[in-house]
């Protein structure tokens, strides 16, 4: 059974997609990993170098993904149906 999984852009992410809150359709047993690959095939063009690192085909340092209010770092890390995603650019100041 396929996964849907709810996605949520936050901050200036929002300009690089097209929406601010999408629902995104992966293979049963996807893994963060995937949803990384599905970002690529779809928005990779869309995404600056500074955000995105194309080589390894995920996000760089400064920008956040979390889920239930924890921070997914483990590209091999389950995802389950009906999980909302948050995507965010981490910014500090002062």
């Amino acid at each position: 059974m396929p996964l849907i999984i709810k996605i949520l852009v936050s901050g200036i992410l929002k300009r690089y997609f097209d929406q601010t809150s999408f629902q995104i359709v992966l293979n049963d047993n996807a893994t963060l990993r995937d949803l990384y690959e599905y970002i690529h095939a779809h928005w990779v063009e869309c995404l600056p170098p500074s955000i995105w690192n194309r080589d390894k085909k995920k996000f760089r340092g400064p920008v956040i993904v979390m889920s239930e209010q924890r921070v997914l770092k483990n590209d091999d890390e389950k995802l389950y149906n009906e999980q909302i995603i948050n995507m965010f650019r981490f910014i500090s100041g002062g």
